[in-house]
């Protein structure tokens, strides 16, 4: 490209420029000369006239244009001349909503290019303004979205983060202090996770968000090393119950069912995850709650009762549940005399805990309520039929 180009247009925009701060004009002139042998005369031109209107838009849009400039001797190798032109467009339009947003977005687009490669430039800068509400408080998370693409895109790729801005959006109409923090977090919090396990993960995270917001944060911290001591091909499965528990309304958090499950599967052998979670699965129609205090169970069950057992004493638990939904999910908390063995005498070899033929104490641990809920005497009359 010869150097006249370069030339030319500095000195036709220099009485333009020539009001703002020095390093304006400084970082128009890196960019024109670094683009120069990487774009055609006519896209060299498109390219700086994009940066001039960029001065024009507001009081504090040059910011924005010294932005815009600077990237322009910074994109990877890889960058086209439709994404270059792409980044541009994008600016136009944040700068003219928020200046400082439009700054972030493209101090960000270089190494954010290199992370995700130039196709997806268009789809990310729409992601950062699917946060921004006009406020300012919205525009700061969107400029925190854009800073983070470099790190968060080595990890995740833009599908994954389509999701996970769904979910800081959803946090942020509850708190954009805990959104800010979930979202700094996100790129070490994934790192730690298996690449199939990282879309599930941020899906149950966004069904917290819509029903147990403030567990959110708790989540990130700890979340990881619980959902690791379920079996890896069964993690998906298992947050999808957690996640429809969070759908329903209850006392307990739906982080409380998510941790108490998690730690009970992570005392069970893991060859045996695949058969709970199959009949946790059958009963989460009927309750998902009971669906997650049967996992929460199952160290104490599987003490009492072989593996091959289990099924039978799911099946009668079940048909308690089809009949009376408290009355199952007493059954399932293991407050419920058809649930419970007796705590010092173990179960007879090929008996399961729903065939004892007398209701025996509740299992130790368990609290009997001082008055019995009519649903439970119903689970209890037809756990006698059923053991008869």
């Amino acid at each position: 490209m010869p150097v006249s180009i370069v030339t030319e247009l500095l000195a036709r925009h220099q009485e333009r420029l020539s009001g703002f701060p020095a390093p304006l004009g400084q970082q128009f002139e890196a960019g024109l000369r670094a683009l120069a042998n990487r774009l055609t005369p006519s896209q060299l031109q498109a390219w700086a006239e994009t940066g001039v209107e960029l001065t024009a838009l507001s009081l504090r849009s040059w910011e924005a244009a010294v932005e815009y400039f600077r990237a322009g001797a910074n994109y990877p190798p890889q960058a086209t001349w439709d994404a270059i032109e792409t980044i541009g467009r994008d600016a136009l339009q944040m700068a003219a909503e928020s200046a400082p947003l439009a700054v972030s977005f493209l101090r960000a687009a270089p190494g954010a290019m290199e992370a995700i490669g130039p196709a997806n430039i268009h789809a990310w800068a729409e992601l950062g303004r699917r946060l921004y509400k006009g406020n300012w408080k919205s525009s700061s998370l969107a400029a925190q979205f854009y800073e983070v693409a470099p790190e968060l895109f080595r990890v995740i790729r833009i599908g994954q983060a389509s999701r996970l801005v769904i979910f800081i959006d959803e946090l942020a109409r509850h708190s954009y202090e805990l959104a800010s923090a979930c979202l700094a977090s996100a790129p070490s919090v994934l790192a730690r996770l298996e690449e199939d396990d990282r879309l599930p993960f941020i899906t149950f995270a966004t069904e917290l968000a819509q029903t147990s917001w403030a567990d959110s944060r708790l989540y990130f911290d700890r979340g990881v090393p619980l959902i690791e001591k379920v079996h890896s091909a069964l993690r998906e499965r298992f947050l999808i119950l957690a996640a429809q528990a969070a759908r329903g309304h209850h006392q307990r958090s739906a982080y409380q069912y998510f941790e108490d499950a998690a730690n009970a599967l992570g005392e069970v052998d893991p060859n045996d995850h695949q058969q709970v979670i199959m009949l946790a699965e059958q009963l989460a129609p009927y309750s998902p709650f009971a669906a997650m205090d049967f996992l929460t169970a199952m160290p104490t069950v599987l003490q009492r009762i072989r593996i091959d057992e289990l099924e039978a004493w799911q099946q009668a638990g079940l048909r308690i549940l089809q009949a009376s939904a408290e009355g199952g999910e007493a059954y399932f908390r293991l407050q419920s005399t058809r649930a419970a063995g007796h705590p010092r005498e173990p179960l007879l070899p090929g008996r399961t805990l729903a065939r004892r033929r007398s209701p025996p104490p509740l299992l130790q641990g368990a609290h009997r309520p001082q008055r019995e809920h009519p649903d439970r005497r119903i689970a209890r009359r037809e756990g006698h039929r059923l053991g008869r």
